[in-house]
């Protein structure tokens, strides 16, 4: 992901081995952004507490 190397860009400097680090910055990056996108995802679907999940309304 394009912002997952952009938020992580130079967290590696000044270490041994930072591609390792790098790279790992970056993979737990990207997880916290999925994980946030489905967050919102699931948010937008539930409002004023009734929850839509595949065409039936939830209370």
């Amino acid at each position: 992901m394009i912002r997952a190397k952009a938020l992580t860009a130079g967290a590696a400097s000044g270490t041994t081995d930072s591609n390792l680090w790098q790279s790992s910055a970056e993979a737990a990056v990207r997880a916290l952004l999925h994980a946030a996108a489905l967050g919102v995802a699931r948010r937008r679907t539930c409002t004023g507490g009734r929850c839509r999940r595949r065409g039936r309304v939830r209370r």
